[in-house]
């Protein structure tokens, strides 16, 4: 459960004071963490999607690119959270860029770039495990991220912060939501599949962007849904969280609607619905964790990679901009991410030098090209 539902029920939080948020600062760079680690998730997805053959494995297709959907609003709820806060979110920078394969350590886990399959499954599972099903708990008090076993308990502490260093600020009359409004995203400059932005302006709207990240990544507490009122009876695939949907692919089947939660046993309810149809071989051979280093200089190959990670960085520009007070930006970023797919989609095609393997893309960083 997370912290904010925890307030809302007026439950205390499970984090002691002795390892909470300290000041602002902190607060800041917990936010700034929060974006990279919704960025972070989005390339393995977009992997596993564009991996897929043009019209084969339309079921998971559609989960995989309404989950990707919902991962950007994600990013731009955590980011919108971090501005009205008075911080500054960092997108383009080097160190934002992963470095795949990479290693997860608040969930123990190494992410890697790689073609739609079992395996990868398997690792989107685990991301999007909720609160209530993971194998253990962390230490009570834990803050660190070593110690921490979901993203929802990463979130737990950032609501902590939030919560209580305003009520610390409004105890002198002050408040810590003093960022510019109007240099966040709000629900005019971005609408997708996965819902519209939250402006933040104080407490409640920051829980309440919050409440949406946790929400539709691992449901709400003690069940499959990702908001507290679906509709009985109907399992499609929008209404399921992140973590159900997955799972829905995995075991190639759906999700009825009246499955019942385990206890906390590390267990998740099987799904008893209709049949999800995969064909776990339709899919491009692309070179796991691909890398523009694999690639032989004066290729075409490496040519196309390049391009590539060219378009992606445009791309994290224009986020950068879009989120640090241009918000109309943010509109254009539709415009580039479909230029990333196309050319995604071509190194997905494009046969790998001395390989039976694909080229695929690295999504890499590259340093600004000098003028």
């Amino acid at each position: 459960m997370s912290v904010e539902r925890q307030i809302l029920r007026g439950h205390k939080p499970t984090i002691v004071p002795a390892h909470r948020v300290k000041d602002i600062d902190q607060l800041r760079a917990l936010l700034q963490s929060a974006v990279m680690l919704e960025h972070t998730t989005i390339p393995p997805y977009l992997c596993a999607l564009y991996s897929i053959k043009e019209g084969t494995n339309r079921e998971a297709v559609e989960v995989i690119l309404s989950v990707v959907m919902e991962e950007m609003l994600h990013m731009v709820l955590a980011a919108n959270v971090l501005t009205a806060i008075g911080g500054k979110p960092r997108i383009n920078q080097k160190q934002f860029v992963p470095d795949y394969p990479v290693d997860l350590s608040l969930l123990k886990l190494t992410v890697n770039l790689s073609r739609f399959s079992k395996d990868a499954m398997d690792s989107f599972i685990e991301i999007e495990r909720p609160d209530d099903i993971v194998t253990s708990q962390p230490p009570v008090g834990c803050c660190h991220f070593s110690e921490l076993n979901s993203i929802a308990q990463f979130y737990e502490l950032i609501e902590t912060g939030l919560t209580e260093l305003e009520k610390a600020a409004q105890s002198d009359d002050a408040t810590i939501f003093t960022g510019n409004t109007n240099h966040q995203i709000g629900p005019e400059h971005y609408y997708g599949g996965g819902g519209a932005a939250i402006r933040v302006t104080d407490l409640d709207s920051a829980l309440s962007a919050l409440n949406e990240v946790i929400g539709q990544g691992e449901g709400i507490p003690h069940s499959i849904w990702e908001s507290p009122d679906p509709n009985p009876g109907r399992a499609d695939f929008l209404e399921v969280a992140h973590f159900y949907r997955f799972i829905e692919i995995r075991k190639e089947q759906q999700y009825r609607g009246d499955e019942t939660l385990p206890p906390r046993n590390g267990k998740y309810p099987e799904p008893k619905g209709q049949k999800v149809h995969v064909c776990w071989d339709d899919v491009y051979p692309m070179r796991t964790n691909p890398k523009m280093a694999h690639l032989p200089c004066g290729s075409e190959a490496l040519e196309k990679a390049t391009a590539f990670n060219r378009a992606y960085m445009n791309l994290l520009d224009n986020l950068h901009d879009a989120m640090n007070g241009r918000p109309g930006l943010m509109m254009s970023s539709v415009g580039l991410m479909y230029d990333l797919k196309y050319q995604a989609i071509e190194l997905m095609k494009f046969p790998m030098p001395g390989s039976n393997e694909t080229v695929g893309p690295s999504f890499e960083y590259l340093a600004p090209e000098r003028t």
